[in-house]
């Protein structure tokens, strides 16, 4: 009876739960498990990671930024021509698959990342205000990495985006970058409040904030979805440990 009214077929009446839970399934989906076949999210984490940064890195380096982004770039773009070179020449398959793997790895994880800890080294200095609206542009090319890492895990043919597992993992990256930017508009509002937000104004706050938004989201989200009694337990058990856990990391 409870599993008919978590679907939504009790009827003809609406039910709240069936309709969230059919909204962050969707959520999911378009952004993380089919993003690539999203006529939005197919567009945007590309756009990001193969127009954004590297117009930034260029720009970071004419003005006496660190090279590493654009030297990285350059690399990618030498591995690219050597594998189109190589392919033209026989028994060179293994050494082409690992130009791809290396420049794959290197434009959809390194570099994405290295752009999120560099951007964020620099906010996490500043005030709340400017750091809140800087959270928002970077929690995108934070998505935009976790979107890489998807790709990375699912390249090739035939790969399963469906079971359990998959969509507990797109949840978890799914929700990290919102918690992301939750961190730091949280700060805001401490800030505002006219509370001091310096005990827990840093790194190690703001990586155990945004993945603890991810774990609680990801484990809320399988509970709807799932009807087992005993995951049920456990996952309340798991968000206990976890909310006992950042309780005692904050203080």
């Amino acid at each position: 009876m409870m599993h008919e009214r978590m679907a939504g077929r009790a009827g003809k009446t609406v039910i709240p739960a069936a309709e969230l839970r059919q909204a962050l399934h969707q959520a999911v989906t378009k952004t993380v498990l089919y993003y690539d076949k999203d006529a939005v999210f197919a567009t945007v984490v590309p756009a990001v990671l193969f127009m954004v940064l590297p117009s930034a890195a260029l720009l970071n380096f004419i003005q006496g930024g660190s090279p590493f982004m654009i030297g990285t770039y350059l690399l990618i773009v030498a591995s690219i021509f050597l594998h189109l070179l190589l392919a033209e020449i026989t028994g060179t398959a293994l050494i082409r698959a690992l130009l791809a793997g290396v420049a794959a790895v290197l434009a959809l994880f390194v570099l994405p990342y290295y752009a999120v800890w560099s951007l964020t080294d620099h906010i996490i200095k500043s005030s709340a205000f400017p750091a809140a609206m800087a959270g928002i542009l970077i929690a995108v090319i934070l998505y935009a990495a976790n979107a890489g890492v998807w790709t990375i895990l699912h390249t090739g043919t035939g790969r399963i985006r469906d079971t359990r597992l998959h969509q507990w993992i797109a949840s978890f990256l799914f929700a990290v970058p919102i918690g992301y930017t939750l961190y730091w508009y949280v700060q805001l509002a401490v800030e505002i409040a006219g509370q001091p937000t310096v005990d827990w104004h840093g790194w190690k706050s703001l990586m155990l904030f945004s993945i603890t938004c991810g774990f609680v989201f990801a484990i809320a989200k399988a509970l709807l979805d799932w009807k087992n009694g005993m995951l049920a337990i456990c996952g309340s058990a798991t968000l206990g440990v976890l909310a006992i856990w950042a309780a005692i990391a904050v203080n």
